[in-house]
């Protein structure tokens, strides 16, 4: 990994928060704006970003993320699987995106992936990582899947980790599972990493008992957070993501970035600078 890569882990122990979504966000961003190479990296077993910036369908035969890990373990040459697996996507010539000379790569995932991560020592993805030889000026993102397993490896690689989360009391227990993942590797941590990055709260209404909910869980976590010693980047947690039909559907990668888009990215983009 060349000095300065940074990777970005956005993850949580329930499915459907929009991970997904804001992973390809935050990727579209640093491509599109900041001319960035992005590397993302698929840790769920469904594919859910692999969907996103795909349209092929992996084989048995075809490379991922599940075989890199898969080799590291074995102590194979775990580089070179890793060179094979990754492909640039092309999203950057989409005719409705800037071109500013980033470009959007994609480490696929595959159904065998819960499985290999189950056998597999929860620090080896942060090792691949670190040894990987990648050029300058790039950027990694980790889109992980709900299982504590992908959680866990996710969060252990991770430099900065950015919680999504839905008005919803059965994301309540699971947000609390992310962050003791959270704390346990930063308690593990040599180098004062993962730092939390912040919740980015999806689905926002505008109705009165939705702006109660919201409060009360804000009061809730920043209090835990406060409580737990939890390392973060600022005392400003809270991003919000108001979805839409663009959103559910995956479209927002086919056309321009509108403005509510571009100014959630660079909001998250700014955090991560300053990880």
């Amino acid at each position: 990994m060349s000095v300065g890569t940074k990777v970005i882990t956005l993850t949580s122990r329930k499915g459907g928060v929009g991970k997904t979504a804001c992973t390809g966000l935050l990727a579209r961003y640093f491509a599109e704006v900041e001319g960035k190479n992005v590397v993302v990296i698929d840790l769920d077993a469904r594919g859910g970003v692999t969907s996103l910036f795909t349209d092929v369908v992996l084989g048995e035969e075809d490379l991922s993320i599940a075989e890199v890990i898969l080799a590291a373990s074995n102590n194979d040459n775990f580089q070179d699987i890793f060179n094979k697996a990754i492909f640039d996507t092309g999203l950057n010539k989409n005719k409705n995106w800037v071109d500013n000379g980033g470009r959007l790569f994609l480490l696929p995932s595959k159904p065998n992936l819960d499985k290999v991560l189950a056998n597999a020592h929860y620090a080896l993805l942060g090792a691949i990582i670190r040894e990987t030889r990648l050029p300058d000026n790039v950027l990694i993102l980790i889109d992980t899947g709900s299982s504590s397993d992908s959680v866990l490896a996710g969060v252990g690689a991770a430099d900065i980790v950015f919680v999504p989360l839905i008005m919803s009391k059965q994301d309540i227990l699971p947000v609390f599972e992310t962050l003791r993942t959270i704390q346990i590797m930063q308690r593990k941590s040599e180098n004062n990493k993962p730092v939390m990055g912040g919740f980015i709260i999806n689905q926002p209404g505008d109705t009165q008992w939705e702006e109660e909910y919201i409060n009360t869980y804000k009061l809730t976590l920043d209090e835990y957070r406060k409580e737990s010693n939890l390392r973060c980047v600022s005392e400003d947690q809270f991003f919000f993501l108001k979805t839409s039909r663009l959103i559910r559907s995956g479209a927002y990668l086919d056309w321009g970035l509108r403005k509510d888009f571009y100014i959630f990215a660079k909001m998250l983009a700014d955090t991560v600078q300053k990880a």
